[in-house]
């Protein structure tokens, strides 16, 4: 964390970290007057929800436990950046349950206006790097903002990857293995070549899924507008839901909460799509093909972190008589995807040689395996012996933010949290098997 620091300026904004007066952060909530849309739409993010969502709040106080507290302000640096910048963290206490945690309100309120709106360049892209000086001039992507109650300038980094990739882009700060690698995904992609960045997808409406080639990467839906109340009509205002696959807080959230769900789901839903292909000859029989195509998101899929996180194909084949022949990637009493299922994550392996959802334990990332932007990768499913005539095969590609065994390792309580599987593409096809 290097709030505070001196600053350095992002390439396109040469007067970035002059400060201009005395600097006291202000509650979200009073900038709610002036931009009632931008925060109804942040208070329901996870942004908001950064230092208070549970299942985060548990994590994060195993990490401080198992790492005699050295994690806490490695962690709150993205997640409470003014609980770190104003000494709070790390704690004076050891934590030992989630109330621990609280810190004062301002700094509860997470990734919020004040703070992302005083950014003013980074030192690094990724693991807090970003920089922020002292400022009662609110910085945001508007060419001629019109401020009436604040000072603001005109800061384009505001609107690059990198802004979102000083939090985006983790690396375990003990042994440099890359844990988190969102941004790097992006920056090696087609949507990076083709100008598209993270806000064109999380801070629009909508972007239409491109069509497996460069070419089909389309720019973002506008939201014409108003950035204030009092202000001018603008061709496109950003959303502040900033949409992502994580919906599990948003059913207690109101109308709100229930438009950042609907557009969540749809942004999976535009990501991936999958095509059952025709049986090919194997060692003892056929093999059906399922491919399964990244067409509408711009890094991997899945992102983020991907050793908790699951994506993962279901596949059931029926004869005609409808008796199941083939069930691949349906879960087990607990919850869990059953062995032997195709699953889309990062795995890490700790001290012990493990697979764990505890990432910072981890010492080997053992295997790594998701779905580049644009990319096909191609699942083959060999059938029983003696399978015969018509069958019919249903797919569905699968999406859950965290997976039971991760709950039970973190030690979530039961009953915490309802994680729902997302579906996020589905094909079906009736076969004729020779």
């Amino acid at each position: 964390m290097v709030l505070g620091a001196p600053a350095v300026a992002a390439a396109d904004e040469p007067t970035a970290g002059k400060a201009d007066g005395p600097f006291v952060p202000l509650s979200s909530l009073g900038c709610s007057g002036c931009h009632p849309k931008q925060y109804s739409q942040w208070s329901v993010s996870l942004h908001a929800q950064a230092h208070t969502e549970p299942i985060y709040n548990i994590y994060f106080i195993k990490a401080s436990q198992q790492s005699k507290k050295k994690l806490e302000t490695f962690c709150g640096a993205c997640h409470t950046p003014l609980g770190v910048r104003s000494g709070q963290i790390p704690y004076k206490k050891a934590l030992e349950k989630v109330t621990d945690t609280q810190v004062d309100p301002v700094s509860t309120e997470g990734v919020q206006c004040d703070f992302c709106h005083t950014i003013t360049g980074h030192t690094m892209v990724g693991n807090s790097g970003f920089v922020g000086a002292a400022s009662d001039t609110m910085l945001g992507p508007i060419k001629d903002p019109k401020p009436v109650t604040h000072r603001a300038r005109h800061a384009p980094h505001l609107r690059g990857a990198e802004y979102c990739g000083t939090c985006h882009q983790v690396t375990h700060p003990g042994n440099g293995i890359k844990l988190e690698t969102t941004y790097e995904e992006w920056k090696k992609g087609p949507y990076a070549a083709a100008g598209v960045v993270c806000q064109d997808c999380h801070m629009s409406r909508a972007i239409p899924a491109g069509d497996g080639t460069p070419a089909g990467i389309k720019p973002p839906v506008k939201d014409p507008g108003k950035a204030a109340v009092m202000g001018p009509r603008r061709p496109h205002i950003s959303d502040h839901r900033f949409v992502g696959p994580n919906v599990m807080f948003t059913a207690s959230q109101g109308a709100e909460g229930a438009r950042l769900r609907e557009a969540g789901i749809a942004l999976l839903r535009r990501a991936g799509r999958l095509e059952i292909g025709e049986p090919v000859p194997g060692k003892a029989g056929v093999v059906l093909p399922v491919r399964v195509t990244n067409v509408g998101a711009g890094h991997n899929l899945p992102t983020g972190v991907t050793e908790i996180r699951e994506m993962w194909l279901e596949v059931t084949v029926k004869d005609r008589r409808g008796k199941v022949v083939l069930r691949s990637g349906d879960l087990d009493a607990s919850g869990n995807i059953k062995p032997g299922a195709v699953v889309y994550r990062t795995e890490v392996h700790d001290a012990q040689g493990r697979d764990t959802t505890l990432f910072w334990n981890t010492v080997k990332k053992a295997r790594d395996y998701r779905i580049p932007p644009l990319a096909t990768v191609t699942e083959r499913y060999p059938l029983p012996a003696g399978a015969r005539g018509a069958v019919t095969v249903e797919a569905r590609l699968l999406y859950r933010s965290v997976s039971p065994r991760g709950l039970a390792e973190a030690g979530v309580p039961p009953g915490t949290v309802k994680v729902p599987v997302i579906s996020m593409a589905e094909a079906r096809r009736t076969i004729r098997l020779r």
